[in-house]
Formats: structure tokens, C-alpha cells, sequence
């Protein structure tokens, strides 16, 4: 189903009058039909030269104090929008010190990759 822009800023809109708290919600309709889903790369992958957006769901301190990463997709160097395989499914509330660890453990630059900018981590909780 093909959304508008302002289908997209409307279901924002509905979604923050539930309670939903979000940071950098989706607004292009376009976003999701956009990414190859053909194969997931890792974390390590050479090929992934950015992180292009990073979706963590679920926070909340008295019932679950943990994200629950959505997803993760990167850029690769022709272009193509992929599936990023962070290797670890939850983070804590603090989260770029273990996105910046990952990125270690990967043989990876947290920061150089833009894994850890806020203009690409959107988060949700309700």
C-alpha cells in the first residue's frame, strides 16, 4: 500500500496521540519499498559503507528496559539501501555505548559509519 507524505505525518500524529513517544519518524513513503531485501549483510561486511537509519522499538523502564532493534539498514558504495545484521537484537538505555562496541567487535568506526548520529536512529515507545 503506497502512503502519501501526509498519510505518513498523519499516522505519526495518530500514533503520538495514543502516547507513543517517537524520534525521527519516517515522513518519505518511498523509504521501505526502497531497501534490498535480497540478503542481509553484517555489521563487518566491507560493503556497508554507512549506516543509513537504525529503527529501536519497545523502551520503557518499568516493564522492559531494553530497545528491541526493528531494524538496521546501511548504504552500500552503488548505492543500494540493505538489511544491516547489527549482531545483538536488544541494547540497553544507553544505547550508542553498545552500538559503538558492536561496531568495535565488527572491526568497524561507530561514528565514522554514522551508526551512532541522531539523525539516523529513530526510536518508538509507547
Amino acid at each position: 500500500m503506497d502512503r502519501s507524505v501526509e498519510d505518513m505525518i498523519a499516522l505519526n500524529d495518530r500514533a503520538a496521540s495514543y502516547g507513543a513517544q517517537q524520534t525521527n519518524g519516517l515522513i518519505d513513503p518511498t523509504y521501505h519499498s526502497r531497501v534490498d531485501h535480497s540478503r542481509t549483510y553484517l555489521l563487518s561486511d566491507k560493503e556497508v559503507v554507512k549506516i543509513v537509519r537504525l529503527r529501536l522499538i519497545g523502551y520503557n523502564p518499568r516493564e522492559f528496559p531494553m530497545w528491541d532493534v526493528s531494524y538496521c539498514h546501511g548504504q552500500l558504495a552503488d548505492g543500494r539501501i540493505v538489511p544491516v545484521d547489527l549482531g545483538d537484537y536488544q541494547l540497553p538505555p544507553r544505547y550508542k555505548g553498545r552500538l559503538i562496541e558492536l561496531a568495535k567487535e565488527a572491526g568497524r568506526y561507530a561514528k565514522g559509519m554514522g551508526l551512532i548520529d541522531d539523525g539516523v536512529i529513530s526510536t518508538l515507545r509507547g
